[in-house]
């Protein structure tokens, strides 16, 4: 279980949480880890607080030390699983066996919810256990031995040439069109694209570096002839040259970036004026592009390296280096409109 000398630091840490950046708060863990190490910390009169292992102090210590290295996104997801768990069992997180963590996933199917969705949320709140058991709140991770419910695989949902064209007959502006061609050369993920800015693009060359978060890494991509036209456009229309360091997409009457929310907005609206029979968003455009590389002759492992997939391979991960010659090859063959 966690020692009286790690609670000392999680409380100092939980107490300056809201005072510091990440950044400033990964720095002061490291100096405190320093400054603690070889002292010994032993509580004056009683062992540890039984009021300190409350879920609303495990949840905290799991904002201050654990969400800052995840995205937001991911966080939050994280959160909303384990009070799921927490409002359907009333038991402390300490306290949580095996058998809670299987009856909760009963009723939570019995509400109507697939395989699917049932598995993506024992995956966050084992996540979530396992990040418990590495800081030493509990010994073992109660979702461990709990199978995982079988899923039907379905065909990978993508648009179809005739498809793609009707969604572009959705578009009633210039930025429609431009964000739909940049979806569809980058392959970037909806809570990326926030974060390009203008300038960021080698207006020369098609090329973009982009920092992925979830794989918290920095990748390449590329927009095609057809893309950058659009973009050219729609940077005319705004009165702005391929210097400028505002975000590339902006909400409508701003000068801000066009968030997630925005971009998803957006493509939705795009799909509903377009009269689409299928349900179109973001994510279905990085997989129709993912597909159109297998579709056009090339494999999987290309697929993955231009999407910025994190390979499993060791050899791949270590070993192997890909230059930006090999990315711009695979979005020059199976990528870029002809």
């Amino acid at each position: 279980m966690m020692t009286r000398k790690e609670q000392v630091i999680n409380d100092v840490l939980m107490a300056m949480r809201v005072h510091l950046t990440a950044q400033v708060m990964s720095i002061l863990q490291d100096v405190l880890t320093q400054a603690f190490y070889g002292v010994e910390v032993i509580e004056e009169q009683t062992a540890l607080a039984t009021q300190d292992m409350t879920n609303d102090y495990i949840i905290e210590l799991f904002q201050t030390k654990k969400a800052p290295k995840l995205s937001e996104r991911t966080a939050e997801q994280y959160l909303r699983h384990i009070n799921l768990l927490i409002d359907m069992v009333h038991k402390p997180l300490t306290q949580v066996t095996e058998n809670d963590v299987e009856y909760f996933l009963m009723k939570y199917r019995k509400k109507g919810n697939t395989s699917r969705t049932i598995n993506n949320c024992k995956r966050f709140i084992s996540a979530f256990f396992t990040w418990m058991r590495k800081v030493k709140l509990i010994t073992e991770n109660p979702c461990e031995n709990i199978d995982r419910f079988k899923e039907t695989r379905k065909p990978i949902e993508h648009l179809e040439p005739e498809q793609w064209e009707q969604l572009k007959t959705g578009c009633n502006s210039t930025r429609d069109r431009a964000l739909l061609e940049f979806l569809r050369c980058t392959a970037m993920r909806d809570g990326e694209v926030p974060a390009v800015r203008v300038c960021d693009v080698d207006w020369y060359d098609g090329k973009i570096v982009i920092f992925g978060h979830k794989t918290d890494r920095y990748r390449l991509v590329c927009i095609d002839r057809v893309a950058k036209e659009y973009l050219l456009k729609y940077l005319q229309e705004r009165g702005i040259n391929q210097s400028s360091r505002e975000p590339l997409f902006i909400a409508r009457g701003t000068h801000n970036a066009l968030k997630r929310t925005g971009i998803y907005s957006a493509v939705k609206s795009i799909a509903a004026r377009a009269k689409m029979d299928i349900n179109v968003y973001p994510h279905l455009i990085r997989k129709t592009t993912a597909t159109n590389i297998i579709k056009r002759g090339g494999d999987s492992e290309k697929a993955g390296d231009y999407l910025g997939h994190v390979d499993q391979n060791t050899a791949n991960q270590y070993y192997t280096y890909k230059s930006d010659d090999y990315i711009i090859n695979i979005f020059r063959s199976y990528v870029a409109a002809v």
